[in-house]
């Protein structure tokens, strides 16, 4: 790609954190290489949030987000992923790539899954009564297996509850998006089979397995990360 052509826009959905800090080593190398990694703050999470949402509420927020624009390369991680590949389903031939690293959306049928959800809607139900009681609370969250549901408040906490009921299984034979899937062998959020159901299910999609990443290999593994996306977007990663 020639220098003097417009920066490429890429499109960043972060996974359920408060924190987009940790994403500037892989965006610095995509800036090298001529795109414009746009990292979206997401409500809720690094945005204000002012009532509960569910997941078509994030699909209509992200498509207010890019403002009509085709062609879209998106990158998307954990929960980022749920938000991509909904989008894609309702919106064919707007995502021209897509790159999903460690990607959430298929609803695990476990027996501790199903006790974490269970979780989540009690503590959505109980609220403040809970919330009054640490040890209660902690016992709670600790059985949900989510530290970061410590520190939501009631419209979090209640989007939470909504967000991991959504089982996305039947979405994924739809997505017709040029698509690329990035998972950590270690991940125990999301686990490689997920990630192996994506690669089978998505028609001509591409899974690099990074044998000693966990969750999140774009923070852990910048540079090799870095690597397979300019390959697949079309260009040579050469720092």
């Amino acid at each position: 790609m020639s220098k003097s052509q417009p920066l490429s826009p890429v499109y960043i959905l972060h996974g359920w954190t408060h924190d987009v800090e940790a994403w500037q080593p892989l965006t610095k190398i995509l800036k090298k290489h001529h795109f414009q990694p746009i990292v979206l703050n997401i409500p809720g999470l690094s945005a204000p949030l002012d009532q509960t949402w569910n997941l078509d509420d994030y699909v209509a927020w992200f498509k207010t987000a890019i403002k009509g624009q085709q062609d879209l390369f998106i990158i998307a991680h954990s929960f980022g992923g749920r938000i991509a590949l909904r989008f894609e389903v309702q919106n064919p031939n707007r995502v021209k790539k897509l790159i999903l690293i460690d990607s959430s959306g298929i609803k695990p049928s476990s027996v501790a899954a199903r006790l974490k959800r269970f979780s989540f809607r009690a503590a959505a139900k109980i609220g403040k009564k809970i919330t009054q009681n640490r040890g209660a609370r902690h016992l709670l969250y600790r059985l949900a297996r989510e530290q970061d549901y410590l520190k939501t408040d009631g419209v979090l906490r209640h989007t939470m509850a909504n967000i991991v009921q959504e089982n996305q299984l039947s979405e994924i034979d739809f997505v017709k998006a040029h698509t690329l899937i990035i998972w950590g062998r270690g991940d125990k959020t999301t686990p490689l089979s997920n990630g192996r159901y994506f690669n089978k299910h998505i028609t001509g999609s591409t899974l690099k397995i990074i044998d000693d990443a966990r969750h999140s290999p774009q923070y852990t593994h910048p540079d090799l990360v870095a690597s397979y996306i300019c390959d697949f977007l079309g260009v040579t990663n050469k720092s």
